[in-house]
C-alpha cells in the first residue's frame, strides 16, 4: 500500500487528485485515485508506482519545470 501525506497531494480545478514526481531533472504532473485516510496520509491505489519519486515542496509546482532534489529533506 502506497500512502503519501496529505501535504504532497493537490487537486485541480477539475476535481482530479494530484501529485508531481521528479523524472530525469523535471516535475512531471500524475493524476491520482486515492483510497483510504489516515492520521498521517492518503492511501493512493492508481497513479504512481514502485520507483516513482514524489516531490514534497513548499514552492508552487509547475508541470515540467526543472527541479533539484535531495533524498530526505
Amino acid at each position: 500500500v502506497e500512502v503519501l501525506p496529505y501535504e504532497a497531494i493537490d487537486v485541480d480545478n477539475d476535481g482530479n487528485e494530484f501529485v508531481y514526481v521528479f523524472n530525469s531533472g523535471v516535475c512531471v504532473k500524475k493524476e491520482i485515485d486515492t483510497g483510504v485516510e489516515f492520521s498521517g496520509g492518503v492511501e493512493v491505489t492508481d497513479g504512481i508506482g514502485y520507483g516513482d519519486y514524489v516531490i514534497l515542496s513548499d514552492d508552487e509546482l509547475s508541470d515540467g519545470e526543472y527541479v533539484s532534489i535531495s533524498e530526505g529533506e
